[in-house]
């Protein structure tokens, strides 16, 4: 064939492919998204950095290193994939350390910063039609996505999003994820998880950048089994997620919120005010809610400021955390890992609505808690590691629900920001808390009143030890 009807042929299947393309985007997420990527819902948790001490400075460096210190991993095409017992390296310990066991990394292949990076290699970038770079998700955005996912049943759990720098100054982008051994599932297994991904796909929940998927040999038994694992559970999840995005964020977060309702809200169901609210406020999304979490953080943060304290990759325990949201403004300042305890009713919500904003480095705890409460039992083991992340507790508005729990008080905080309920006073706080903090080897910093969004105007404490 002549090189300019090559040429033409490569112009007519490029055309074909972005009609194809363009199609598919067009009915699932709008003509607006397909054209110009708006973005579906802010991601506010900011991805960890570690520097290793690794020696390489490319892919070929790393494949090279992990061969020679033994160190197994498994490769595709965008990602290599490195299982717990490879996160042993000495270089690797403080990312390894900061995770739950058994958590493994994936790491994109194409390097640079989380910004700089797609989960595509090079090598596909110019393949890729405009409609597939527009609707290909930022690794920021696949987080929320995978444990989107993950809620669904559909995928492993994505612990963080990291960046890396090498000793010799190559960036690195990964998830830190699930590790779910490589066991193939039966054919009855993979049917029902790929009967979960056309559910999803077809609730206008998620996409799929792969047009007619279904007949795609990913999503084919038997061929379709390299990307799937079982957990052990019996469940198959599916590990290969670049593909998938999200057709509309906003939505889904606002079904969330109307589901959550029923079990977040406090006080009275006011009808001027139209009925029941989320008690605590969602960044960019309730417009009706009972506190403030913006304002009242903000406060939180310059006592905190003020006294020494920094959130940033600080250990942080919200008893009582609702919806998460003190947990969220945390993460977003860059805290290491955050764990909220709550009414067992609570939790599923929690979950679900911090995983759709881009939140992923916590836990949270289903407890009826009482005044005889053991916390340090309800908190996950690579939590309770101290290793230089001091711990902030935040005690807000609970202590008429469960007292002043001893045990609470026993764990090893360095901060605790405690706040009162609306009809305590100044002295009658300080009555309680003294003893606790004294003996405790421990001081009030701060007291004062303050008053957020419809609450009324409620006492304030920062404890330092």
């Amino acid at each position: 064939m002549s090189p300019p009807a090559s040429r033409l042929r490569d112009i007519l299947r490029q055309f074909k492919k972005e009609l194809l393309y363009a199609g598919r985007a067009l009915s699932q997420v709008g003509l607006r998204r397909m054209l110009f990527g708006t973005a579906s819902a802010p991601v506010l948790q900011r991805p960890s950095l570690f520097d290793v001490d690794l020696p390489v400075s490319t892919i070929e460096g790393l494949r090279d290193y992990l061969r020679q210190h033994h160190r197994s991993f498994d490769e595709g095409r965008y990602a290599l994939y490195l299982p717990p017992a490879s996160l042993a390296d000495p270089s690797l310990d403080l990312l390894r350390s900061s995770y739950p066991p058994g958590s493994g990394l994936k790491l994109i292949k194409r390097p640079g910063r989380h910004f700089e990076t797609t989960y595509s290699n090079v090598d596909m970038q110019p393949r890729l039609s405009r409609t597939e770079r527009t609707l290909l998700p930022q690794p920021v955005e696949q987080l929320a996505i995978i444990n989107y996912g993950y809620d669904l049943g559909l995928f492993p759990r994505a612990h963080d999003l990291v960046q890396i720098r090498t000793r010799a100054g190559m960036w690195l982008t990964g998830f830190v994820l699930e590790d779910v051994p490589a066991s193939p599932p039966s054919r009855t297994q993979f049917q029902t998880l790929i009967d979960g991904i056309e559910h999803a796909c077809g609730g206008s929940r998620l996409g799929l950048l792969t047009p007619r998927w279904m007949e795609h040999t990913d999503f084919r038994f038997p061929e379709g089994l390299r990307n799937c694992r079982v957990r052990g559970d019996g469940t198959a999840v599916y590990v290969d997620f670049q593909n998938f995005f999200f057709i509309n964020r906003r939505r889904l977060l606002r079904e969330v919120l109307q589901q959550a309702k029923r079990q977040t809200h406090f006080g009275d169901a006011l009808l001027l005010s139209g009925g029941q609210c989320c008690y605590q406020s969602v960044p960019g999304y309730t417009r009706r809610h009972k506190r403030d979490v913006g304002a009242r953080f903000e406060h939180f943060r310059n006592s905190l400021d003020g006294a020494g304290i920094t959130l940033e990759g600080a250990r942080v325990l919200d008893v009582g955390c609702n919806i998460g949201m003190v947990m969220g403004h945390a993460l977003a300042g860059g805290s290491a890992w955050a764990v909220g305890i709550d009414r067992p009713g609570v939790v599923p919500h929690a979950r679900r609505i911090l995983h759709l904003l881009g939140f992923s480095r916590f836990d949270v705890v289903g407890e009826e808690m009482t005044p005889q409460s053991s916390f340090q039992a309800l908190l996950p083991s690579h939590f309770r590691d101290t290793r230089a992340r001091p711990l902030v507790i935040f005690f807000l508005a609970m202590h008429r629900h469960i007292g002043y729990p001893p045990a609470l008080f026993d764990l090893p905080w360095k901060a605790m920001v405690f706040e009162g309920h609306q009809d305590d006073t100044l002295e009658s706080v300080q009555s309680r808390l003294a003893p606790l903090v004294t003996s405790r080897h421990g001081v009030i910093r701060t007291l004062e009143i303050y008053q957020d969004a419809t609450s009324r105007p409620r006492p304030f404490a920062l404890l330092l030890r």
